[in-house]
């Protein structure tokens, strides 16, 4: 074996090492993220299972699309991977919504409706306190825009923004 063939078995096998360690570092990261979700879950007791519910429809309905051959340039399997595991994140702003509300049996007053709105960007800065210590990572960016605009309808009457359309 000349020096050349050598070298490419090394190089084939510390990259192979690198995405190994790699995707070993993204597993345990969404692991912690999921235990995390459940967690604020775990606080809400009107609610439960919702996070891996709607992680569950999200990749029920990107896997579909996916068959169906709609955004081939956006629908990877990377791409809907991230995109369940940034769900599991989109409530996680309720961890600063009180008991007494997060809980309260019944319809919610208009000043406590206003304190659960509030889930969405407290979700959004949570998450963007995390990216700025963990980098950048596309489930992030993923969790971010979920945890904030989760609640917008196209007709422009959710919240946090009111946004419609296409506007996100």
């Amino acid at each position: 074996m000349n020096m050349l063939n050598a070298y490419n078995i090394v190089m084939i096998i510390q990259g192979n090492r690198a995405a190994y360690y790699s995707r070993r570092v993204m597993d345990m990261q969404f692991h912690i993220i999921a235990s995390m979700a459940d967690i604020v879950e775990s606080r809400d007791e009107n609610t439960g299972g919702h996070t891996r519910r709607t992680a569950g429809y999200v990749e029920t309905i990107c896997r579909q699309l996916k068959k169906m051959n709609a955004f081939p340039d956006i629908l990877t399997d990377r791409y809907i991977e991230d995109m369940v595991v940034a769900a599991s994140l989109h409530d996680i702003g309720k961890i600063h919504i009180p008991d007494s509300v997060l809980n309260k049996p019944g319809r919610l007053t208009d000043e406590e409706f206003e304190i659960m709105k509030s889930h969405t960007t407290a979700g959004r800065d949570l998450l963007n306190q995390a990216k700025q210590g963990l980098g950048e990572f596309e489930y992030l960016n993923m969790a971010i825009d979920m945890a904030e605009y989760h609640h917008e309808w196209w007709n422009g009457k959710g919240y946090p923004n009111g946004l419609s359309g296409h506007a996100f």
